[in-house]
């Protein structure tokens, strides 16, 4: 199936660029490859090719991605191409989950290897979307086990960003899996961009930044300015777009590192009017049968949002309710909208480009500290500049704030080398549950296959500690010894069932081992899963439902958690395992009586899309319990009837899926 000139499942037709050509024919030669190359270079549609490759073929593809807007895209875009012989696996929805071509997350993946075993050993080719988010400090574990225990026989198709370790990676995955793997660099984008910095409102030359700042610092101080930083911040803002607006530069994706920036930004611009009537026109029309389709037409929220999107401005930030967001997403893609205020997520694979990329600032906070963006992060960013086959050229424009910013900080994020991509291992209490199933003491050996020590073994790297893996997996195998999960002829009742959860399997075998779950009513589980998933932001007011839904359900939960840490304080595990929280219990309450998604803000200052997000682990949380407790039939039916209380309308991802 060798050809030069493609069509891309997102449509339009162009030439293959030769590292394309070099990735494809080495896929056909069924050789696994690792392609590093720019944002907007084209990796896709490598992985597109090796679909069609596949079908051909007759042979099954798993596509994974890091997350799940990226997946349900991929979903929805090969969909429109191959029909039914897409389907998609999510935590809490499969649609036709036998097809040839699957798509998932690759925490799903990695679930499913331990959950369901070989269940893929029949696939052929799996492509790993994203695979720099090896590198995550939180979830890049994932990739790694997944690149471990993915059945030997799957050839691999790994895309990434660039980065300076790429053939590293390529020789561990090779290594592992007893393959050689074929590298693929590429270095040029087909758009090339054009770099500005704005301090306050002076555009200036990256090596006359640390004189402006000085300049405009003094200025500052001089005039003892009582703006506020959201002031300054506004005005820098105001300053660039209008550069923008009068070169010709939108559409521009306007990076901020809050979800009330993206917000407030998006209502202090709104007087722009980016749109000729013809457009304004055609982007009320669309944005009304969108709300339709979706099931949100003629709420608060659609019409307040309705204000922005007829000025050709939107905000995009995983706090909104998910149908608006993809509502959102769709409008961006459509060329309806000119400016769009937007948290980080939206640079995750999402294939919605620009002309001009533009950010608030360097410095954001990472969960453990304030600080300057990786120069990583900020290229790939960066790099939804400049939309193929459209621009010329794409611009990136950065604010620098003279009171928080100093020049060398930002040259590093600026012009600095890419940061290497550094292992994240660390075996979670199911995995090592599924490996001494298998293996016994041995699963110590899996920690021998990690990046870590593979980047130990090769380069005497002093940046990896030596042996973490293998001291944390012990440590916890002593934490299931003590909770009495496995014995040394192998796993008990309690880990036989804690095997098949992910990420929550201490609480709920703990909880299912005490009997609570008999006790509950429908309403009072639905509320225990959530509380299992929940977890706040630093901004969450905790909203409880009354005592007499809660009586029976905290104590005992509270209790099994406080067990749980107890062991694994015992044997000096670092990160404890989360105890369920009930902040949300008071909306999980009257949403399950009925209550509209509209009118639960009533009852919660927590975001709707983290709502929603909550609603939806807490159904992936029920699906694991019904796989995990097969045969108990009576907690099946308590089980099901507490996940349709909570699937419905705005939280049912199926019916968001399905929209075409």
């Amino acid at each position: 199936m060798k050809f030069r000139e493609y069509e891309s499942a997102g449509g339009g037709e162009f030439e293959l660029d030769p590292f394309q050509v070099d990735a494809i024919d080495a896929v056909e030669a069924g050789r696994s490859v690792l392609v590093a190359a720019p944002t907007g270079a084209g990796k896709t549609v490598i992985a597109e090719y090796a679909v069609e490759l596949a079908l051909e073929r007759g042979e099954q593809i798993l596509y994974t991605a890091p997350i799940k807007a990226l997946s349900n895209q991929k979903f929805r875009d090969f969909r429109s191409r191959y029909g039914d012989k897409i389907g998609i696996m999510t935590g809490d929805v499969t649609i036709n989950g036998a097809a040839p071509v699957l798509i998932m997350t690759t925490e799903i993946f990695r679930n499913a290897l331990f959950a369901e075993s070989g269940r893929f050993d029949d696939a052929r080719f799996l492509i790993f979307d994203e695979v720099h988010y090896i590198n995550d400090l939180e979830r890049g574990t994932v990739w790694e086990e997944s690149i471990i225990f993915a059945p030997p026989s799957m050839q691999l198709v790994c895309l990434s960003a660039t980065m300076p370790n790429v053939q590293e990676l390529a020789d561990w995955i090779g290594d592992v899996r007893h393959t050689n793997v074929k590298v693929i660099r590429e270095a040029h984008r087909p758009v090339p961009l054009r770099y500005f910095t704005a301090v306050d409102d002076e555009l200036v030359k990256l090596n006359k930044l640390e004189q402006a700042i000085k300049r405009h610092r003094g200025r500052n101080r001089r005039k003892k300015s009582r703006r506020s930083r959201i002031q300054r911040s506004d005005e820098a803002t105001g300053h660039i777009l209008d550069v923008l607006e009068e070169n010709d530069r939108l559409p521009c994706i306007y990076f901020c590192f809050s979800r009330a920036a993206c917000e407030a930004k998006a209502w202090h611009n709104v007087e722009r009017d980016l749109l000729t009537p013809d457009e304004r026109s055609r982007v009320t029309g669309l944005y009304g049968q969108l709300c339709d389709r979706y099931g949100i037409a003629g709420t608060r929220m659609a019409r307040n949002f309705g204000r922005l999107v007829r000025h050709g401005i939107a905000y995009h930030h995983a706090g909104m309710l998910p149908t608006l967001k993809e509502v959102t997403e769709r409008l961006f893609s459509s060329g309806c909208i000119k400016l769009i205020f937007t948290t980080e997520t939206f640079a995750v694979g999402i294939n919605m480009p620009a002309r001009t990329v533009a950010f608030d600032a360097l410095q954001k906070f990472d969960g453990v500290k304030f600080g300057y963006m990786k120069s990583r992060d900020y290229h790939q960013m960066a790099g939804r500049a400049g939309r193929r086959g459209m621009d010329k050229v794409g611009y990136v424009y950065a604010r620098v704030d003279p009171e928080r910013d100093e020049a060398a900080g930002v040259r590093r994020v600026l012009r600095g080398k890419i940061e290497r991509i550094q292992s994240r291992f660390e075996l979670a209490y199911s995995a090592i549950l599924n490996l001494y199933a298998r293996v016994g003491e041995s699963v110590f050996d899996a920690c021998a296959n990690s990046f870590a020590v593979f980047q130990r073994r090769h380069r005497k790297r002093p940046d990896v500690p030596p042996e973490h893996e293998k001291e944390t997996a012990r440590k916890k195998l002593a934490v299931l010894r003590t909770l009495d999960y496995l014995d040394d002829d192998g796993l008990k009742r309690r880990g036989r069932m804690a095997a098949k959860i992910n990420g929550y399997e201490l609480v709920l075998t703990e909880l299912y081992s005490r009997g609570l779950f008999e006790s509950l009513d429908d309403i009072q589980l639905a509320i225990l899963m959530v509380a299992t998933a929940y977890e706040p932001r630093r901004s969450a007011h905790r909203r409880l439902a009354p005592k007499r839904i809660l009586k029976g359900v905290i104590g005992p939960a509270k209790e099994a958690g406080r067990h749980i840490n107890s062991a694994e304080r015992l044997h000096d595990v670092e990160d404890l395992t989360k105890p369920p929280e009930f902040g949300l219990s008071r909306a999980t309450w009257q949403w399950c009586e009925g209550c509209s998604f509209e009118d639960l803000e009533q009852h919660t200052n927590i975001a709707p899309g983290d709502v929603v997000r909550s609603f939806r682990l807490a159904i992936q949380i029920i699906r694991q319990m019904l796989k995990a407790t097969e045969g108990d039939f009576q907690l099946a039916d308590q089980l099901h009837a507490a996940k349709d209380l909570l699937n419905r309308d705005e939280v049912d991802a199926e019916r968001q899926l399905r929209v075409e």
